[in-house]
């Protein structure tokens, strides 16, 4: 959100998007007092406001579809995430963001303002989809399929929405499977069978994407240097990472999009083990076949490594810049702001914690970080 200076400035004093800026703020300003009211007093009256103001919009119809009311909105999506807790992304503001996203059209694809917000507002969908395992808006493929198919970023997230149907297509029927007659129970046979063909073959795509992606957009190793910097030193848990390589991309967007990325991965091979498991669990086949507990084996083993290429991934997504053996490396993760790298994480840390085949101590490790972002965050409101 780069755009988002020019934004604030050319909104005026008291507008919806002024006041929700002004809401992050002040949130993470550590000074006691300002005009003699405490920052984070000052924040939760700026985020008051600032969500009356989307309230209002929507209910009047009132420039809904505007920069500054949907950049509001994302950034009370963001206020909300990491300062009070909350435990997915978008809460209630889910239907408003696909409604907005709709609203607004194809035209928001061609100014930077308007791409930077269907960019976050389409993560945010997405990453609650894969979550609650539910298809995506038709308007968020749309929208993806006008960008260039070249991109890698475009590359992405259309592999990360084929994620979300086939998941969704998988977990619908696994939830109908119960109390099934032999009728039924042949046909979701039948449809296990063709979703695990569909989720193998992207499995493979999915494998491709940093493979096949440029030199500036693979990430560097990197290591960890003995700790003692701002945030990192104190109840954190960077010394977590003191034994990794760390990787390091070239800017924080870059970072979060492959973790954003494996943490897909993750749901979209979890959801392939359940195919199999049903599969064999209703096949009558008297033939011992070792063909797909090897596969089983395999991707359980894929999602250990993806795991762990996200934890690798989070130090200078979390902040602990001045703790990398060369500070120099992450310059490009810094211009946003240590609470932006920590509210894109989430997902991934979220995806950890919550699926079935990840290992203990990575989820360890998951739950950490979340509890300590929590914790410093929400502890400033």
């Amino acid at each position: 959100m780069d755009f988002l200076p020019a934004l604030y400035h050319g909104s005026a004093a008291d507008s919806t998007l002024w006041h929700a800026v002004r809401a992050l703020a002040f949130a993470d300003l550590k000074a006691p007092l300002s005009e003699n009211v405490p920052y984070p007093v000052r924040a939760r009256r700026s985020y008051g406001a600032a969500l009356r103001g989307i309230r209002n919009s929507i209910a009047n119809g009132e420039e809904l579809a505007t920069d500054g009311i949907f950049a509001s909105l994302l950034l009370i999506d963001s206020f909300e995430t990491v300062y009070f807790r909350r435990s997915e992304p978008l809460g209630e503001h889910g239907q408003a963001v696909g409604f907005i996203l709709q609203l607004r059209g194809n035209k928001q694809l061609f100014n930077r303002p308007g791409f930077g917000l269907c960019c976050i507002a389409s993560h945010r969908l997405l990453s609650r989809q894969l979550l609650r395992h539910e298809f995506p808006h038709p308007v968020q493929m749309e929208l993806n399929s006008q960008l260039d198919p070249e991109r890698t970023d475009v590359k992405i997230f259309d592999v990360a929405y084929h994620i979300a149907t086939l998941c969704a297509e998988g977990y619908a029927m696994l939830a109908r499977a119960d109390d099934a007659t032999d009728e039924e129970t042949n046909q979701r046979l039948d449809q296990a069978k063709v979703l695990r063909i569909s989720m193998e073959s992207l499995v493979k795509t999915a494998e491709t994407l940093e493979m096949g992606a440029s030199s500036s957009w693979k990430a560097r190793p990197s290591v960890v240097s003995s700790p003692g910097h701002g945030e990192s030193s104190a109840m954190s848990p960077f010394t977590r990472f003191s034994s990794m390589s760390i990787l390091v991309y070239e800017d924080l967007w870059m970072a979060f999009l492959w973790t954003f990325n494996a943490a897909a991965q993750i749901m979209l091979r979890e959801a392939l083990i359940f195919m199999i498991q049903y599969i064999v669990a209703h096949e009558q086949n008297d033939v011992e076949d070792s063909s797909n507990e090897d596969r089983i084996d395999w991707e359980k083993a894929a999602i250990e490594a993806l795991s762990s290429s996200i934890l690798r991934s989070l130090p200078p997504l979390l902040g602990f810049n001045d703790d990398l053996a060369s500070p120099e490396e992450v310059q490009g993760y810094t211009q946003q702001g240590h609470a932006v790298g920590r509210c894109l994480v989430l997902f991934a840390l979220d995806v950890i914690t919550r699926v079935e085949h990840t290992g203990q101590h990575q989820k360890s490790v998951a739950r950490e970080v979340l509890a300590w972002v929590y914790a410093v965050h929400s502890s400033l409101i």
